[in-house]
């Protein structure tokens, strides 16, 4: 869309300097009227010795092919303009002060950019003329660089006599600010073309004052160059609306498929997606017999005992849930949670492969920038943790919340931005991936994440057991997943076909 709406702007342009936007009436009488005027304020300042009288190439320089109306004029810069001169190249201060310099990246075709803003001596601050310090509605050109030369913009700060150019800067000044904006339409039609015929090499383009001058404007009369400017800014706004609009459907399209996929997980948290069938019995039945399994690996000696969760307040409940689910915390279905070394390992060209959050971050498994290390430092690493098949594998420093099971038939290590989370019953592994993905589960995340400002957000490995979890059955636990898997499917289908539009 961004393409089309450039379209738009270029043949608007286009449109304007031929004067196909705007009505030619006998009452704005032709454009001779407006160029004496010109000449006469030019008159007065040479006279005066504030500018030089400058020579005009004869009409072989024209530099345009437009059809204009019989009323109009297509004359030099040099005649349109009451001035066109460059600044000086400046001595510069190591400090903030008065004296301020604009550069090329000052000049945006927005307006003044005062970002990176240089400043001047005030020995060199001396040597500028009153005459060339910036004034309201100056039209700036760039005048050096690949892919910067040629960029116009219009001087829009009303503090007169405080602000200069450096060197790369051509500063055009007319008598009014419509043939100003004008000037800038102009300038703006003719970039591509300015471009082009810049002096110098690719990388190092440049144009030349003594030429500039010489480009001829095709010029209409006054009264219709403010008929103009105020057509092209109604018909800009215009573009810029129709763009901004069709930004925010671009947007909207591709935020469709994950905010769809962010309301089924929560309905499905919910207990919305399924049926709650009697015979599925209740998930305090369940929980005790995870319990019950848990005190026997401690005592078998299979796993440590971990500290007490605290109960669950009524003021943690983010939503109410079916009469036969249960609110839990995810250390009461743990056998272990754990994280990878803590230590950056030395990497090798091949050997064990070593995952850390960018290798799960996208929701697969991603090995385009996998690392590796020897056997000896993987035999040294998993005597901390040693991720088995069925682990849950989490996202706890920078990116957070993405848990993804391991699936992976071979041995690995990780590093300490992965947390490893083992569950008692494994059948429950799918379910409970689905709810540190959903919102449920991305709000507990950000509401117990530290960090912030210099350090790098992440969750700490003593909270994460107390990650509230809505528990179903198991059997409605399988239905649910199920359920996921066929609706994620389709809106993937959905999701293809918008971005191909």
């Amino acid at each position: 869309m961004s393409n089309i709406c450039d379209d738009l702007r270029a043949a608007i342009l286009q449109a304007a300097m031929q004067g196909k936007l705007t009505e030619q009436l006998p009452a704005d009488g032709n454009t001779a009227d407006y160029l004496q005027q010109v000449e006469k304020k030019k008159k007065k300042l040479i006279d005066k010795k504030i500018i030089k009288k400058r020579t005009t190439k004869s009409a072989a320089t024209k530099n345009i092919d437009l059809e204009t109306p019989p009323s109009w004029t297509v004359t030099a810069l040099s005649n349109f303009c009451v001035d066109i001169f460059s600044g000086k190249s400046p001595k510069y201060s190591k400090t903030e002060n008065n004296f301020r310099i604009l550069g090329q990246k000052n000049n945006q075709e927005y307006g003044v950019d005062l970002t990176g803003l240089k400043y001047s001596t005030a020995t060199f601050w001396e040597t500028i003329d009153e005459w060339q310090f910036l004034q309201k509605n100056d039209v700036l050109l760039n005048t050096l660089g690949g892919g910067t030369v040629g960029r116009s913009g219009i001087f829009d700060l009303c503090d007169n006599n405080t602000y200069a150019t450096d060197g790369h800067l051509f500063v055009f000044r007319t008598t009014n600010s419509y043939s100003a904006k004008y000037l800038l339409f102009f300038l703006r039609m003719m970039r591509n073309e300015i471009e082009k015929n810049a002096a110098g090499s690719t990388n190092q383009t440049f144009l030349k004052l003594s030429e500039v001058i010489n480009w001829h404007i095709p010029t209409p009369p006054l009264a219709e160059q403010k008929r103009i400017v105020e057509k092209v800014d109604e018909l800009m706004a215009r573009v810029a609306d129709l763009e901004q609009s069709a930004d925010a459907l671009v947007s909207l399209k591709k935020a469709f498929p994950d905010d769809i996929r962010a309301s089924l997980l929560q309905y499905a948290m919910q207990g919305k997606l399924t049926k709650q069938l009697p015979e599925d019995g209740n998930a305090g039945d369940l929980l005790k017999k995870i319990k019950a399994e848990k005190e026997k690996l401690i005592a078998e000696g299979k796993i440590k005992k971990q500290k007490p969760l605290a109960p669950i307040t009524d003021d943690e409940i983010p939503f109410n849930i079916p009469e036969n689910w249960k609110w839990v915390r995810l250390g009461d279905l743990t056998a272990l949670v754990s994280d990878g070394t803590h230590k950056t390992p030395k990497y090798v060209d091949n050997g064990v492969p070593f995952l850390s959050v960018q290798n799960i971050s996208k929701g697969y498994f991603d090995f385009t920038k996998i690392k590796y290390i020897t056997e000896k430092e993987h035999a040294e690493l998993i005597k901390r943790i040693k991720p088995t098949i069925d682990d849950i594998l989490f996202c706890r420093i920078g990116t957070l919340g993405k848990a993804l099971k391991n699936t992976l038939d071979y041995e690995f290590s990780i590093f300490v931005s992965l947390g490893v989370v083992r569950l008692i019953d494994v059948r429950l592994v799918d379910y409970v991936i689905e709810v540190i993905n959903s919102p449920v589960g991305f709000k507990w995340i950000q509401e117990n994440k530290v960090g912030g400002g210099t350090h790098t957000y992440k969750i700490n490995l003593s909270d994460l057991p107390n990650m509230l979890i809505p528990l179903p059955p198991l059997s409605e636990q399988k239905r649910i997943s199920e359920r996921l898997d066929a609706l994620m499917q389709n809106i993937n289908v959905v999701g293809d076909l918008i971005a191909s539009e």
